[in-house]
């Protein structure tokens, strides 16, 4: 649409020549020609001026004198030819009758008061043809429709843009891109995260953002895409399917060997054996000096009926024996005798101390008898009928007068005949006397009254069995 504007009246253009004065008529004193026109000859497009004599014509502004006469013959004056008009150069001029119209092109309107065209703008007048899904920028003279991103088209159309298809995308290190409305997704498998900044997948830590299903049982461990689910200590297992884990029974405690393991639902208990301080992780006997020397010591003792004192018996041997460090190198033996020997804790058996303490709490008592002869040579065989660079000592817990009887089965052994085999042998013997003496025969065993100790009772020889198994030691130590 052209927008003009007509300047014949604003400008007022002089295009008449001088005014002719038309004499009245003689009849009529102060007639006025110029309210009837048949009473005057000015031209349709001049103006009538009445005067006292007569009335004189003026061609109207736009309009000039073609004849001899003013205002009686007027032609259009063509502004827009002449160049006699006002019209800038963003206009067209377009003469009318009379008059001439600047016309603003496309896009602009007629500022009246600039006297030039002024650019419209469409945009924010709402006058543009933008798609909904396009943004509008005026422009000098017109606008421009641009497709919003996501989207292609003119912009008078828009639709949405597969970027997928196109490979307009920027999904890369493994994701998948997903077409949306106005845009596009980057899809990572399953564990993995699109990070926008680095355009590349990146692991999803399940672990700390607590999006695991991990129990209480398990521990969370994160895994590049996935995690997994790990027992906790205590526990074994796979995934959410975890059970307790018997330490003790598995022997994978760290429980002293002078320590009692007890297993716990998760977890296990170490407390140090009767007769043992500390944390059960660390466990001290008696307070001194340990044997440094490695020997094969093998404890004969007396039996006595179940109860108190065998129970004190049993504890003798727990304590002397936490003088010795079983696991590097010492063994220990125990035999019980009456009228019969019964050798229960082998040399080899013991593997360290724990195991020897346990085998302790397992002795059984024999009833009667005192055949000492019988169960030294018995021992002896049984304990010492090895080849080992170990020292070699038999301990001799005597606690009843030994007796010959007239009778004996099998024959009664002298002791002298026992003490030179075991002398030979390279075997020593350390006595520990409770409540009793001994008699000279078995005092052959020892080189000196030194390895013959005398206690009054079993408590006694409980209280100081950790410096009679030092002097054990010594005695070791002297082969």
């Amino acid at each position: 649409m052209e927008l003009g504007f007509d300047f014949a009246n604003e400008l007022g253009v002089k295009v008449a020549m001088e005014t002719d004065i038309h004499p009245s008529s003689p009849t009529v004193a102060g007639f006025n020609e110029c309210a009837d026109s048949t009473q005057n000859n000015c031209h349709q497009h001049a103006s009538c001026s009445d005067l006292p004599e007569g009335f004189s014509c003026k061609c109207k502004a736009g309009f000039k004198d073609i004849g001899n006469t003013p205002g009686v013959q007027c032609e259009d004056v063509d502004e827009c030819s002449t160049g006699n008009n006002n019209c800038d150069n963003d206009a067209a001029c377009v003469n009318a009758v009379g008059t001439y119209t600047c016309n603003c092109g496309s896009g602009f309107t007629w500022e009246a008061k600039l006297m030039k065209c002024k650019d419209v703008n469409e945009c924010s007048m709402n006058t543009d043809d933008c798609h909904n899904l396009a943004t509008c920028s005026n422009k000098e003279g017109g606008y421009d429709c641009n497709c919003k991103a996501g989207y292609t088209g003119s912009g008078v159309s828009c639709s949405d843009e597969d970027e997928c298809s196109t490979g307009s995308h920027q999904c890369t290190g493994g994701s998948q891109c997903i077409n949306n409305q106005g845009s596009y997704t980057c899809q990572c498998t399953s564990g993995l995260k699109w990070n926008a900044n680095e355009l590349k997948c990146q692991d999803v830590d399940e672990c700390k953002e607590k999006t695991d299903d991990c129990n209480i049982l398990t521990k969370c461990v994160n895994n590049e895409g996935s995690y997994e689910c790990q027992c906790i200590a205590g526990y074994t297992g796979s995934g959410n399917s975890c059970s307790d884990v018997d330490e003790c029974r598995q022997e994978t405690d760290n429980c002293s060997t002078l320590a009692t393991c007890t297993n716990k639902i998760g977890s296990f208990e170490c407390e140090c054996i009767t007769g043992f301080t500390g944390d059960g992780v660390h466990c001290a006997g008696p307070g001194g000096s340990s044997c440094s020397v490695e020997a094969d010591v093998a404890f004969v003792l007396h039996s006595v009926s179940p109860g108190e004192v065998f129970t004190q018996l049993k504890m003798f041997l727990k304590l002397a024996a936490a003088k010795f460090t079983i696991s590097l190198g010492n063994r220990l033996g125990v035999s019980l005798y009456g009228n019969t020997v019964s050798h229960q804790v082998s040399l080899d058996v013991s593997k360290d101390n724990k195991r020897f303490i346990s085998a302790v709490d397992s002795l059984k008592p024999l009833v009667g008898g005192n055949r000492l002869d019988l169960a030294i040579h018995d021992t002896f065989n049984s304990h010492f009928n090895t080849i080992s660079a170990n020292a070699k000592v038999m301990v001799l817990v005597v606690s009843d007068n030994v007796n010959r009887p007239t009778v004996h089965c099998p024959s009664y052994i002298q002791p002298y005949e026992l003490a030179k085999r075991m002398y030979q042998a390279g075997v020593r013997v350390m006595v520990a006397a409770v409540a009793v003496n001994i008699s000279e025969d078995y005092k052959e065993f020892v080189e000196s009254d030194n390895e013959i100790w005398y206690f009054d009772d079993y408590e006694e020889l409980v209280s100081t069995a950790g410096d009679f198994a030092i002097a054990v030691c010594q005695t070791a130590g002297k082969l």
